[in-house]
């Protein structure tokens, strides 16, 4: 709220209220309906090849979406009926056609998935450049095409339509946030008031585009990329299409859902940071053989020593957000991991005995788990001093450094 002036706290209050969070849940759960409505339009016999828009290959990084779109209706696919979910077939990039060209005829149905479209120009372009231009060999001869995504503008579908009508999308429209008719902000003067107040303060917000001569130019974000006014945040990373007072963090603004992967890998070391603090901690006070704590070392006295590695500090930042209620796509994001990452830690942690072979905490994993966040102190967090020290009366000082030292 300290991002606005105090007289435009309510406005800011309306603007949050009207934001689209979509859950983990929530995302399973369209996905799934979008599926069914796939099946109804397409003949009982075609094979089905899904492919994530946006990516040619994905090698590294937890931020893209694409993987974890594939993750989501992976695990939808998973709970289908052999005679669907055998009819299936994932191409992790536009490449892998080649493997499947003698299958990639009139029988067969293409399907590029995404999570959100908004002007609909990535998704062209994509299509356009790299499916029937770099790749146009395996799939010029498809009669059967589709476009599926969670989420999809008016603008974007139209934009669509015109561009590609031989191609049918399946997807939920949204409009746009300041429509004059159908706002979610209500009539037009009332709609208009926290436009006004949206684009008041989105206008410090931009983005440097080159156009076709090659010249670079700042482009506007007032209100959302092109002028979307979406206002649409995934548990994973929110649009560009949102309005940039939701997102952004230039300028010393303070988000409420970050976008850019800065914002995210900083978050990430400060919570490694606080976990190894604690697993340092629980060495010190405990001085037990954890599971949480597998470094060995031989000292030259012939003693062995144990010390804390990084995946045991990872294993633990993991344990501390499944226990917060964080779903996969939170944890990835706040640790800035990939799902293979995550997913090898699990295992790890299942052969260490702390999870079930789910994911779910054993009870030696809970026990583990409460003796080490026990040591949590609320003298250790800045905002406990920042708070006691208005009233330096009410304060048991303890020092935090003596003689120089911490």
């Amino acid at each position: 709220m300290d991002n606005f002036e105090k007289e435009d706290w309510t406005k800011a209050l309306t603007v949050a209220e009207k934001i689209t969070y979509v859950s983990e849940e929530e995302i399973y759960a369209q996905y799934k309906h979008l599926l069914e409505n796939l099946f109804d339009s397409i003949r009982k016999e075609d094979k089905i090849f899904l492919l994530p828009s946006k990516v040619q290959d994905i090698t590294t990084g937890s931020g893209k979406s694409s993987q974890l779109m594939t993750y989501y209706i992976k695990k939808i696919i998973e709970n289908l009926p052999d005679e669907q979910s055998n009819r299936i077939i994932f191409l992790s990039n536009s490449r892998n056609g080649q493997k499947f060209k003698n299958d990639l005829k009139k029988n067969a149905v293409l399907v590029i998935f995404d999570d959100y479209i908004g002007s609909g120009h990535q998704i062209y372009n994509f299509i356009n450049k790299v499916i029937f231009k770099l790749h146009k060999q395996y799939y010029s001869e498809l009669d059967s095409t589709y476009i599926l995504s969670l989420y999809i503008s008016e603008n974007g579908e139209s934009y669509l339509n015109l561009k590609l009508p031989n191609w049918n999308i399946i997807s939920q429209p949204r409009k746009r946030a300041f429509s004059r008719r159908g706002s979610v902000f209500g009539y037009e003067k009332k709609m208009k008031v926290i436009r006004e107040f949206c684009h008041k303060y989105g206008e410090q917000f931009f983005i440097w585009d080159i156009n076709k001569d090659g010249v670079k130019k700042k482009v506007s974000l007032s209100l959302g990329y092109k002028n979307s006014q979406e206002l649409i945040s995934f548990c994973y990373r929110t649009p560009n299409n949102t309005l940039p007072i939701i997102w952004s963090s230039a300028n010393n603004w303070h988000p409420l859902f970050p976008r850019f992967a800065n914002d995210i890998i900083s978050e990430a070391k400060d919570y490694r940071k606080e976990s190894a603090f604690l697993l340092h901690k629980a060495k010190l006070v405990f001085k037990n053989n954890y599971a949480l704590i597998t470094g060995i070392i031989k000292e030259d006295d012939g003693k062995l020593n144990s010390y804390i590695t990084q995946n045991d500090v990872l294993l633990l930042c993991v344990m501390r957000l499944k226990k917060n209620g964080a779903n996969l796509a939170s944890i990835c994001q706040k640790l800035d991991i990939r799902l293979f990452d995550y997913d090898e830690l699990i295992k790890d942690g299942y052969n260490r005995g702390l999870f079930t072979i789910d994911g779910n905490f054993t009870d030696i994993g809970t026990i583990e788990y409460n003796h080490i966040n026990s040591l949590k102190n609320k003298y250790d967090y800045d905002l406990y001093w920042k708070h006691n020290f208005e009233n330096p009366n009410n304060v048991f000082y303890i020092p935090k450094k003596f003689n120089g030292r911490t």
